[in-house]
Order: C-alpha cells, then structure tokens, then sequence
C-alpha cells in the first residue's frame, strides 16, 4: 500500500478510465458476495439487535450465508 501511494504522489499512475460506477459494477460482476459499507453496517446492527433479546451486547452471526442475509437486508432497502 505505501507504494502504490508512493506511486500516486509521484504521478506515475496512469488516470482512471472509468468512474466510480463502472468500478463498482466490474467488482461486483467478479465478487457477487461484495459487501460494502451499508453492508457491514447492516452486519453490526443485526448483531446487536439479536444481542438485546439475550441481554449481550450483541451475538456474532458466523456462517457466510448468515452474515450475507443480514447485509443484503440494508443493501436491498438502499438501492
């Protein structure tokens, strides 16, 4: 990561040719389980709630398919 910012401040990076949208899109179109901000943030909140109803501070959700359903609740309700 230090060079690759070494890199830019020099300007020896060559300039996007995309936007933000298009990155966005190619990641999603190779990685379908992306999880993004609003995802992890989803992720927390559903942690914490389960974790109310037994008086924790929250309960880890641990399999893949279980952390995805939570993070697709916010990312559906976003879009």
């Amino acid at each position: 990561v230090e060079q690759l910012i070494a890199d830019f401040v020099a300007g020896k990076l060559a300039a996007p040719k995309a936007d933000r949208v298009a990155l966005r899109e190619l990641v999603e179109s190779r990685q379908p389980d992306l999880v993004d901000r609003a995802g992890w943030k989803a992720i927390d909140t559903a942690e914490k709630t389960a974790g109310k109803t037994t008086g924790r501070p929250r309960v880890k959700l641990t399999t893949k398919e279980t952390l995805l359903d939570a993070a697709r609740v916010t990312d559906l309700a976003v879009r």
